[in-house]
């Protein structure tokens, strides 16, 4: 059994995670810059007392996830397109996951289609994820939910068990009936996401990153500068990933990017590639954060 404290904890962290994608729904339409809607909800997370889990991922398309604006982001929404808003938030270390899909400038039509097939599936998860399910069915579910509704999941993409200051405990919930089983126990905490794609259901890495997280120290020796970034890095963000926007005001900004990337290329720094749909299919995800009860699931990133 978890504490009830620890419980409230994410409980709060989940409330601010859906008060913050629900604003940014309100904000996010063609011609804004990405860079404004990344910051207005952050900015959002923070104004409520609560601390970010990760940067804001605004991933546009074919564009999976990991899209967070860079320090110059010149980016701006379309008339047309898939927007995933994936908010992360956090309480003392406990954390809320969770994501919506938006019909930018209200196209309907197959925009419409695929974020209703994942909201579907999510709500399939939710009415079966509780104490003695099996992932893979619950994956199974997913699947099911998807393919009838005309489109393909995204198989190497799926849900994570969530511990404190750990976005990714190492249990994973497939979005298929196939993957390693775990049954699902009394106090588990889980973020859960149906990916529906009108591609081949499969991601693989871009070329890009914008988002990282402090990894280990450097085994050789670095200049006093970049040694001192990733000592900032470490106690400012724990082990939760960061964008490099939020290091402005922290030290000079046309070094930024640069100690990020020798800090990246020593593997002192993790860093988390675009992740692109495969066949180029347009996707949506919906997401939401739940604790495991013994006969149902309560979802916290709900207002």
């Amino acid at each position: 059994m978890v504490d009830e404290a620890i419980l409230d904890k994410y409980r709060k962290a989940g409330r601010v995670c859906a008060e913050a994608a629900a604003f940014g729904r309100t904000i996010a339409k063609p011609g804004t810059t990405m860079l404004d809607l990344g910051t207005r909800i952050e900015k959002f997370i923070v104004d409520k007392g609560v601390g970010l889990s990760f940067p804001v991922n605004l991933s546009l398309d074919d564009c999976a996830a990991h899209y967070s604006p860079g320090i110059d982001d010149k980016s701006v929404l379309p008339e047309k397109g898939l927007l995933k808003i994936d908010v992360g938030t956090q309480v003392d270390g406990y954390i809320a996951d969770h994501a919506i899909t938006i019909d930018v400038g209200s196209n309907g039509g197959v925009y419409q289609k695929l974020i209703d097939a994942a909201a579907a599936a999510l709500d399939v998860v939710v009415k079966n994820f509780y104490t003695g399910e099996n992932v893979i069915h619950i994956g199974k579910l997913v699947e099911e939910t998807i393919v009838k509704a005309g489109f393909t999941p995204i198989r190497n993409l799926g849900g994570h068990n969530l511990e404190q200051y750990n976005l990714h405990g190492g249990v994973f919930v497939p979005n298929t009936g196939s993957g390693y089983p775990y049954v699902l126990k009394e106090g588990d905490i889980f973020a859960v996401e149906p990916f529906s794609t009108t591609g081949t259901g499969y991601v693989v890495d871009g070329s890009t990153w914008m988002i990282y997280r402090f990894n280990k120290r450097p085994r050789h020796q670095v200049n006093m500068q970049v040694a001192t970034t990733l000592e900032l890095i470490r106690k400012q963000f724990n082990t939760l990933p960061f964008s490099p926007r939020w290091l402005i005001g922290k030290m000079p900004r046309e070094r930024i990017m640069p100690t990020i990337k020798e800090l990246a290329s020593k593997d002192s720094l993790q860093y988390y590639p675009l992740l692109m749909e495969r066949g180029k299919g347009l996707v949506a995800q919906m997401e939401h954060t739940i604790i495991v009860h013994k006969d149902r699931s309560e979802v916290t990133t709900v207002i």
